[in-house]
């Protein structure tokens, strides 16, 4: 524990160790400062992402009651983390499974997406399933029905109206346009299974971001799987804590190679 109320000695204040107690206080602020502005919930995953793990459990539970623990497992986790909760609790926000505390089950809802008897059917049950969570739903109708295309106008009422943080409010309105994109493809696409069978890789068939989000059972390795285009796949690894810092210099690299990586010669 760093103690700053003990002066420390004078050969040592040098600006490397003054450099060290204000980058300790700093992180220490910034922790208190993000605990206390908390983002309210929404669906950490797209609608595409959602429904494709949802076609999973379908498989494995059909129309069961299944513990929640199990379901972690069947939705290819090795239990109950941050990131497997993240994924179910966005399920239960898009309306796609139901229950009581400490079971999941597939619902009428889902059931119209996987099961339906008309395409209509399932592009109306994917509108409703996208906005199903409450902020989402929330969003349309302080906008009479359509959302604006500025993302200014969304970040100033998610952050005034909803007590949102700056990078929650725009975590939110990526995760709601993402999701309102998805609508038309899922309808007219196959259900992709998010985690294929060990040792093989479904080749899916849409031209749309896809995202999904599986962690191995050994180890605390994140993995994300997206597919890019009908001809180019993405698969990010994250190996310990993923934090802010580390997610900057990701975006910082990736604009770094992008010359190289597109480079045809």
């Amino acid at each position: 524990m760093l103690e700053l109320n003990r002066p420390l000695p004078m050969e040592r204040c040098d600006l490397r160790v003054l450099c060290y107690v204000l980058s300790r206080v700093l992180s220490v602020c910034k922790e208190v400062a993000m605990a206390d502005t908390r983002s309210p919930r929404y669906p950490r995953i797209s609608l595409l992402a959602a429904v494709n793990h949802t076609s999973r459990f379908y498989e494995e539970a059909h129309r069961s009651a299944i513990e929640t623990d199990t379901a972690y497992k069947i939705l290819g986790f090795s239990g109950k983390s941050g990131t497997s909760a993240t994924v179910l609790g966005a399920l239960r926000q898009y309306g796609l499974l139901e229950g009581l505390r400490g079971t999941v089950r597939i619902s009428d809802l889902a059931l119209a997406i996987l099961e339906p008897s008309s395409n209509q059917e399932k592009k109306d049950a994917l509108e409703m399933a996208a906005f199903k969570p409450e902020i989402f739903s929330e969003i349309r109708t302080h906008f009479s029905g359509h959302i604006p295309r500025s993302d200014e106008a969304l970040r100033s009422y998610l952050i005034r109206n909803k007590d949102f943080s700056s990078s929650g409010a725009g975590d939110c309105i990526a995760s709601l346009r993402q999701t309102i994109s998805e609508i038309g493809t899922i309808a007219e696409e196959e259900v992709v299974d998010p985690n294929p069978a060990r040792g093989t890789v479904e080749e899916p068939n849409t031209a749309t971001a896809e995202i999904s989000i599986s962690r191995s059972p050994a180890s605390d390795r994140l993995v994300e799987r997206l597919t890019l285009s009908r001809t180019c796949n993405v698969e990010l690894a994250f190996e310990g804590p993923l934090t802010e810092t580390a997610l900057n210099r990701l975006i910082q690299h990736i604009e770094i190679m992008k010359a190289v990586w597109t480079d045809e010669e």
